[in-house]
């Protein structure tokens, strides 16, 4: 036999055998082997991940509380005699039951309702110095807050007022200003304080409530304060 002839018989034998093999792996008849290429694809398989845009998890109970405290931002127009001023719309206006007093606006809060009374008198004998020094002993006598609590008054002018800003944590409404001994005393209460005096006319504003309650409004208590005015003539 030449070598010629050896080498094609060779090349016919070796196609025989691949095309063997072939007809074996699509049959089934080598299950290892295909057993074995389904193993590595399972082992290699993760679950997907979830979609971005899945919703979040609900919120724990109470997430929503204190929503009802939220403060919205929008005042309206007062006026007690010559005094023109703005309140949040959430304090809400009661008429007074003693001549003595002005109007009360009830403030709510997480702490529970604070109360901002108004007192109107003319006493030339007492400014807003004193009025700030009588404050601060009688809230010191009744909630044993140390005398120097207290912070110290801020005043500035508007106009023809001058107008006193007082804070004193610690605070109750008793025997604060005349005819709130109506009030029970409260060691976890705050009194948020403005003083206007316009000769000789007095205006005393003595919000007092519980201290959450009043943190809350702190800022919209110093904003309402710099809106008083004295009210045109019609």
């Amino acid at each position: 036999m030449s070598s010629a002839l050896f080498r094609s018989v060779v090349l016919v034998i070796s196609c025989a055998a691949c095309n063997a093999t072939s007809d074996r792996l699509e049959n089934g008849q080598d299950s290892t082997l295909l057993a074995r290429g389904v193993d590595t694809r399972a082992s290699t398989y993760k679950d997907p991940q979830p979609p971005r845009t899945s919703p979040r998890t609900a919120e724990p109970a109470g997430a929503a509380e204190g929503a009802d405290d939220a403060i919205s931002g929008r005042t309206r127009n007062e006026t007690i005699a010559e005094l023109h001023f703005r309140v949040p719309d959430e304090w809400t206006r009661q008429a007074s039951s003693s001549p003595a007093e002005g109007p009360t606006f009830v403030i709510p809060g997480p702490g529970g309702d604070a109360e901002l009374t108004v007192y109107s008198f003319p006493d030339e004998r007492e400014g807003a110095d004193s009025a700030f020094q009588r404050w601060r002993a009688q809230f010191s006598q009744a909630t044993a807050a140390p005398d120097g609590a207290a912070k110290p008054a801020q005043a500035m002018v508007r106009g023809p007022l001058k107008i006193t800003l007082v804070d004193m944590p610690g605070a109750t409404g008793a025997q604060v200003l005349p005819d709130a001994s109506g009030r029970r005393p409260g060691p976890q209460d705050r009194l948020l304080g403005a003083i206007v005096e316009r000769d000789p006319q007095r205006y005393f504003f003595a919000a007092v409530g519980p201290a959450p309650t009043l943190a809350l409004w702190e800022q919209a208590f110093a904003d309402f304060a710099a809106t008083f005015a004295v009210r045109s003539a019609p």
